[in-house]
């Protein structure tokens, strides 16, 4: 039988331990223009054009600008826009702004 009484002996050191857990925020931007949108328009709901990937926080990113909407509903006539991450990882979230601009580069709709 195992003797664990020493175990007990107020003379131990006490052990601290601590653990600490950081998240992190990294900013960057891309921008994505669309040269000859009104081509674009009209090439079917549910396809899309997509930018270049981009890396911010360590992971690729793209934009998929859908010219007529990503699903169709009746009555709809609209885009749709997404950020979506294209490498591999588990656990990251976003935050992001998206500008739509005109031919005149003036700010027609903002999102988050």
């Amino acid at each position: 039988m195992e003797d664990f009484s020493r175990l007990k002996n107020p003379k131990s050191p006490s052990v601290s331990l601590s653990s600490t857990s950081r998240t992190y925020t990294e900013k960057g931007s891309h921008s994505f223009e669309i040269s000859g949108y009104s081509m674009v328009k009209g090439i079917g709901v549910g396809k899309h054009i997509a930018s270049d990937s981009f890396m911010v926080g360590g992971h690729l990113w793209a934009i998929y600008f859908y010219p007529d909407g990503k699903e169709f509903k009746i009555g709809d006539t609209c885009i749709s826009c997404f950020i979506a991450r294209v490498s591999e990882g588990e656990g990251v979230r976003a935050l992001f702004k998206l500008e739509l601009l005109d031919q005149n580069s003036r700010v027609k709709r903002g999102g988050i």
